[in-house]
């Protein structure tokens, strides 16, 4: 990756494996590796920055109408023109019950930490959200 006349190029990869151990269980593991441009309205982030990410997840049909899923994700930002760096652990479940083909009930729990070598941008958010939704 380099940076020429204020541009930034390189090279983006990413990829995914997909693992059934059982007809009701799916692994899923994904690793990406991308170039983000900066963004003026979210601080200093220098010319840009290079997200590297591996995320795990599991998804498994406890019942024939419940759904589980728990995840897990790991980020690391190296940010360009800057001395800066950040690191993103995330962890996340749900739990999906289908009142019907078109119905069902639901909850989800995120938490995500950032630690960040800028000061005012480490953070700790957890999110819990309950759902009534349709689908079709």
């Amino acid at each position: 990756m380099y940076q020429t006349g204020g541009a930034l190029s390189g090279l983006d990869a990413g990829g995914r494996l997909i693992y059934n151990p059982t007809g009701l269980t799916t692994a899923t593991f994904t690793g990406v590796r991308t170039i983000v441009p900066s963004n003026p309205s979210v601080g200093s982030t220098g010319s840009g920055y290079l997200a590297s990410t591996v995320t795990g997840s599991v998804d498994h049909e406890l019942l024939r109408n419940l759904l589980l899923n728990a995840a897990i994700s790991y980020e690391n930002d190296t940010f360009l023109g800057i001395s800066r760096v950040d690191n993103v652990f995330g962890v996340a479940a749900s739990v999906k019950y289908l009142l019907n083909r078109n119905f069902y009930v639901g909850g989800t729990y995120n938490y995500q930490q950032r630690s960040s070598q800028l000061a005012g941008f480490s953070y700790t958010i957890n999110i819990l959200m309950l759902r009534l939704s349709t689908q079709f």
